[in-house]
């Protein structure tokens, strides 16, 4: 199942940067840019006045709150789908979601990238400090991200059900851009691995890796499909309310 890759990485990457602890040789294999985001927030506010300060612990909360919703819906759509279970959304955690998972988007101290280590496949999910891509300071970007809060909850109470749409949306393509760096990992691995078999005149094992190969394929590819399909057929927008 495609959404257990991102609740994995979600439990591999972003645990350990808010509580600090990290698997070393994991870690390591994977190179610089994968700071705990505690020590990286300290080192932001150096020198900021107590206005940016403030705005910069939202920021960087809103972030990580925004990552994980983005790394956990799949999966919990998949749940409803497969319990065929009735979720109810307060008006609240539908206008959190949003904010953080635009706040992700416009000051971002997460990168996320496929892998190209050819002894590790995958997707990596870099840190940095935060960086202002629309305004000119984290103040604005906390007092957009409020009248944002503020819209949406309000809206609401006139169309909630385009604000779950939205979500669900927002999660799928997320999730769909995910599988894609995944996939894209494995295939460079496999081209590059199948390639250097058959330049060597290993034959039989390029064989198995090229069976291997379009298994992989294949798995991605059903697994999408069905992810969706499921999405659609269970109806899970009806399901949230």
């Amino acid at each position: 199942m495609l959404v257990l890759h991102l609740l994995t990485d979600a439990l591999s990457f972003i645990s350990p940067y808010i509580f600090i602890f990290k698997d070393t040789l994991y870690f390591s294999q994977l190179g610089a840019g994968h700071d705990a985001l505690i020590p990286l927030f300290l080192e932001q506010i150096k020198n900021e006045l107590f206005l940016e300060q403030f705005s910069l612990f939202f920021v960087y909360l809103l972030n990580t709150l925004g990552i994980l919703i983005l790394l956990l819906l799949p999966s919990f759509f998949w749940y409803i789908a497969f319990t065929k279970k009735k979720f109810h959304m307060s008006k609240s955690k539908a206008s959190l979601i949003i904010t953080s998972i635009l706040v992700f988007f416009i000051a971002p101290i997460f990168k996320i990238s496929s892998l190209t280590d050819k002894s590790i496949l995958g997707v990596d999910i870099k840190t940095s400090m935060a960086q202002n891509i629309l305004f000119n300071n984290f103040f604005q970007v906390l007092f957009f991200a409020f009248i944002l809060y503020i819209l949406i909850y309000l809206f609401q109470n006139q169309d909630k059900k385009h604000i779950t749409y939205l979500i669900i949306f927002a999660s799928v393509l997320f999730f769909t851009y995910y599988i894609y760096l995944f996939f894209t990992s494995q295939i460079i691995y496999y081209i590059d691995i199948i390639i250097a078999l058959f330049a060597t005149s290993r034959f039989i094992l390029s064989a198995h890796f090229l069976i291997f190969f379009a298994i992989n394929i294949l798995f991605y590819i059903a697994g999408f499909i069905m992810f969706i399909d499921e999405i659609i057929k269970e109806k899970v927008y009806k399901k949230i309310s």
